[in-house]
């Protein structure tokens, strides 16, 4: 089908009824469309955007909280399944302590970690917006996490923090691989699956519940899309007046 003939109808079976079982996807998907679209308008090849004018799947944010206990366990899983499998471990064990994206922490650098702490550069960001840096200050934990990882057997010319055997990043595909057949294993033995994502989630919850300011390392302008999207404390703590 040539992008013209795309209606707005079209988008809409897409969204309800293609890809029912999979509306967050699926919003995904049409908002990527979207994207192209504008673009073949702005190149003269598209007249408009049809995606423009359908209502997208309403999202409702997940509420998953992940346990202290539930990371510890899928982090043993990975110790015990060699060296591959806990350099996954290590990814997950620094995204859950400070709250970065895993596309920023797989291409890690060794230049990024310096005397005052570990500086990451996010990828995501808005078009035109300049691009910052997040620094996060050293705690034992931190630096003891970044001490495993470069123990951990590396070639020559191996510049990346989390790098495989040839000295590499892990790409987005092969971790998703590894880090499902721990979450599979990890299910197996009687856990509850979680996603990579909730590890984010984690650090926001556990964060709040230590007074630290969580949006600082999530890099979010909005303090209310942190709290809508990964504060997943069950219990508020209020204080009273004097």
């Amino acid at each position: 089908m040539d992008f013209n003939q795309i209606e707005p109808h079209h988008i809409a079976r897409y969204l309800r009824i293609e890809r029912a079982n999979s509306p967050v996807r699926a919003n995904r998907e049409i908002a990527f469309l979207s994207t192209v679209l504008q673009f073949g308008i702005e190149c003269g090849r598209v007249r408009t955007n049809p995606c423009r004018q359908v209502r997208r799947n309403r999202e409702t944010p997940r509420t998953r909280k992940v346990e202290t206990e539930e990371l510890q366990a899928v982090l043993k899983i990975a110790q015990r399944k060699g060296a591959s499998y806990s350099l996954i471990g290590l990814i997950a064990e620094f995204c859950a302590l400070t709250g970065q994206r895993r596309e920023d922490v797989l291409l890690l650098h060794l230049s990024q970690i310096t005397e005052q702490g570990v500086y990451i550069e996010p990828k995501k960001r808005k078009r035109g917006e300049v691009q910052t840096k997040i620094l996060i200050a050293w705690s034992t934990h931190l630096r003891d996490i970044v001490i495993r990882a470069k123990a951990l057997p590396r070639p020559i010319g191996g510049f990346f923090l989390f790098c495989n055997r040839k000295g590499q990043p892990y790409t987005d595909r092969g971790f998703k691989a590894m880090w499902n057949r721990l979450q599979v294993e990890y299910a197996q033995e009687g856990g509850r699956r979680f996603t990579f994502h909730d590890l984010r989630a984690y650090y926001v919850t556990e964060g709040k519940e230590a007074g630290i300011r969580v949006t600082e390392a999530t890099g979010h302008k909005s303090e209310a899309i942190t709290n809508r999207v990964y504060d997943r404390r069950r219990i508020r703590k209020a204080t009273p007046l004097n």
